[in-house]
């Protein structure tokens, strides 16, 4: 659903309510590491409105999605800079 709701006037994230990641991390003592790239909804121009009928869509395993890029070739991303900021890697409690 994030592809659906990406936009290049905002950034915008879609966290889903499944934690399984951070629950494995726990579980094989793993640490995390946050990132977040700025500026890679600018890359592509996707289609906004009918956000309820896209997200039924979505729903039934569908990609509700029309992304164009660059002018000449869309299928390719714009020529924008993108940076990436990676924080810290937390250690987690280690957990049965």
């Amino acid at each position: 659903q994030e592809a659906t709701i990406s936009s290049t006037s905002r950034e915008r994230v879609y966290i889903k309510h499944r934690k399984g990641f951070v629950k494995y991390a726990m579980q094989h003592g793993y640490s995390l590491t946050p990132c977040y790239s700025f500026g890679e909804s600018s890359t592509f121009d996707n289609a906004q409105g009918a956000w309820e009928f896209r997200f039924w869509l979505n729903n039934l395993g569908l990609p509700a999605i029309v992304p164009f890029g660059h002018w000449l070739c869309p299928v390719m991303p714009k020529p924008k800079e993108i940076h990436l900021v990676v924080g810290k890697p937390m250690k987690l409690l280690q957990v049965d």
